[in-house]
């Protein structure tokens, strides 16, 4: 049985059909829209080209036709994007887990290490209920083993899950952000599409690693106990495993911070803790208060009055000088 392998086919099924086919629906919404400006775009330049007021040289001209030639192709070709942007982008998750952890998913990686703890906590169970009364120390050891095993397949599988789900949602929406770099004006963006992906498929990677560095940790100490169940105390060495489990998931924990860290974006706990933080404030009912005075004062473009004592100006920053500008020039006229 192979439980995290079935269920990442599963999500791999769904995830490939709804890619494959919101993807080719945004190439679709795209296509007339790029035809349009494009052809606004070529008319405009090409007139210019003819009166003789294009500044730019022939070389940049070309460079700029071969740009928007290759990002037209990858944008707006739902197979060429599938194929070029899609598969490149996950075939680089893929071979760095690959290489580092001889997996090619997570999944199969925790299948390998849950193997240990499926056979301890079988054995307790089993070695619990011989005789006539039950063992309640060694019951008490099998629940215990199969809470870390069970912490260990969720905290892992879940990010990993989550990382691949929210990746699947850029790239449906990728072609729009693709096409995006056909101008240095929305550029960013792209730049910005690209960093959030990047950060999911290494975030992917950041988990395997750490399950595979880590897992092998509760791995190794759940044979140890197993090998010696009989010369050991069993309840001593169990809780042992489940603190060292919780040792690593604190450590898992930490991955979507070092993957936004590192290539930008959103972090995937920074989202679920503002969203927690958004649902708890407003279950609670804990809003900032502003008296009557500031609330006129902010829907007058003056902001929120300082405290007594405070020589910050209630304007904002950009208006200060306007407004002394404006005053001397009175003075002025005045004079």
């Amino acid at each position: 049985m192979k439980p995290a392998q079935n269920i990442d086919a599963a999500i791999d099924l769904l995830l490939t059909n709804f890619v494959s086919s919101k993807s080719a629906a945004m190439c679709a919404m795209l296509m007339p829209v790029a035809v349009a400006a494009l052809t606004i775009y070529w008319i405009v330049t090409g007139h210019a080209v003819a009166q003789g007021r294009h500044a730019e040289p022939v070389k940049e001209l070309l460079g700029k036709v071969s740009l928007i030639s290759l990002v037209t192709v990858l944008s707006l070709s739902a197979g060429n994007y599938q194929v070029f942007i899609v598969d490149g982008l996950d075939a680089i998750g893929t071979a760095v887990i690959k290489a580092i952890s001889g997996e090619t998913s997570l999944a199969a990686l925790m299948d390998r290490f849950a193997d240990p703890l499926s056979i301890l906590a079988a054995k307790l169970w089993s070695e619990a209920t011989v005789g006539i009364f039950p063992r309640a120390a060694l019951i008490f050891a099998a629940v215990i083993c199969t809470i870390t095993q069970a912490m260990l397949f969720a905290i892992g599988l879940g990010f990993y899950l989550l990382a691949k789900v929210s990746l699947a949602f850029l790239m449906a929406v990728g072609p729009a952000f693709i096409f995006c770099a056909i101008s240095p004006a929305t550029r960013k963006y792209t730049e910005s599409w690209l960093g959030q992906a990047l950060n999911y498929i290494f975030l992917k990677v950041f988990v395997s690693i750490s399950v595979a560095m880590l897992t092998a940790i509760a791995s190794q100490y759940a044979e140890h106990i197993t090998n010696n169940l009989d010369t050991i105390n069993i309840v001593q060495a169990v809780c042992g495993l489940q603190m060292t489990a919780v040792t690593l998931v604190i450590v898992m924990l930490f991955q979507p911070q070092l993957a936004s860290a590192l290539f930008g974006g959103a972090s995937v706990a920074g989202v679920g803790r503002a969203i927690a933080q958004l649902l708890l404030h407003s279950w609670l009912g804990s809003r900032p208060s502003t008296t009557s005075k500031d609330r006129n004062a902010i829907s007058a473009g003056l902001g929120a009055r300082p405290p007594a004592g405070n020589n910050i100006s209630p304007s904002p920053l950009y208006q200060r000088y306007a407004l002394n500008n404006l005053n001397a020039n009175s003075i002025r006229r005045t004079a």
